[in-house]
């Protein structure tokens, strides 16, 4: 069953679509998120991609990233509008490619794969974390044990009770959908805005450089804010909510005034 949440609030401010990235799940989402958007007025769904969460886990291995992506989109076509997406990490990754033929009224990348692929991430991975690298790849496991969750996932400063509630509820992840990201997106087909945001200690997705590639891909400047890759789950979470609300309104007005 898919863990998702539907809004109880009146939806002042739109629709939004939460999708988590790799080894995760809505619970990445509802720890935080949600019910912040939900009580300043957002239709909020967070659901479980196929394969995550509560969600039937056969097959998962060979779960093709199409297959994440048509779910997306499945999820994307209830909106009430205006409809916002926003993505973490791989989730990011298929909100680009879902925008390559489908519109939204904007679309929040965070701590996002880039537009050129995971490939790398994996470099990075395997000169950084070599023998926690090979496990994954081994045996599908995002990570070997808190330490490792911490040095992806998180900042230092992270309480450790954070890191390894998160690091229990880490699960595999499709090693198809992982080859697929290896294989670079059209953003340039991309018509919708794209708000890029990433986070300081983000090592693993969205290093610097390819923050700032990625915002230029959609024509736009990155905003970087405290904390790890996961960035809805880090001691900074509040304040990555608030920057994207900002985003989300600063959309909506001009909008408005277009109107």
């Amino acid at each position: 069953m898919s863990d998702t949440y539907p809004s109880r609030g009146a939806g002042r401010g739109g629709s939004i679509l939460f999708v988590h990235g790799a080894g995760h799940a809505a619970w990445c989402w509802n720890e935080h998120f949600t019910g912040w958007f939900e009580r300043r007025g957002y239709r909020v769904t967070a659901p479980d991609l196929p394969g995550h969460g509560d969600r039937d886990r056969t097959g998962l291995p060979k779960i093709p990233l199409d297959a994440y992506v048509a779910s997306v989109a499945a999820e994307a076509a209830r909106l009430e509008p205006p409809a916002i997406l926003i993505g973490h990490s791989m989730g990011g990754f298929m909100i680009q490619k879902y925008l390559e033929s489908n519109r939204a009224d904007l679309a929040v990348l965070v701590a996002s794969t880039p537009p050129s692929g995971a490939g790398s991430m994996v470099r990075r991975m395997a000169t950084r974390r070599p023998l926690a690298f090979f496990h994954t790849m081994r045996t599908g496991e995002p990570t070997r044990n808190a330490r490792v969750t911490r040095d992806y996932f998180f900042s230092p400063d992270t309480p450790d009770q954070v890191v390894e509630a998160a690091h229990r509820r880490l699960q595999p992840e499709s090693n198809q959908a992982l080859k697929d990201m290896m294989k670079p997106l059209h953003p340039e087909r991309v018509e919708s805005p794209v708000v890029v945001m990433g986070a300081e200690h983000d090592w693993l997705v969205a290093p610097p450089p390819e923050l700032w590639a990625t915002a230029h891909a959609f024509g736009t400047v990155p905003t970087t804010l405290p904390g790890g890759h996961d960035m809805m789950l880090d001691v900074a979470w509040e304040q990555v909510a608030v920057e994207v609300e900002r985003a989300i309104t600063a959309r909506l007005s001009a909008t408005a005034e277009v109107r």
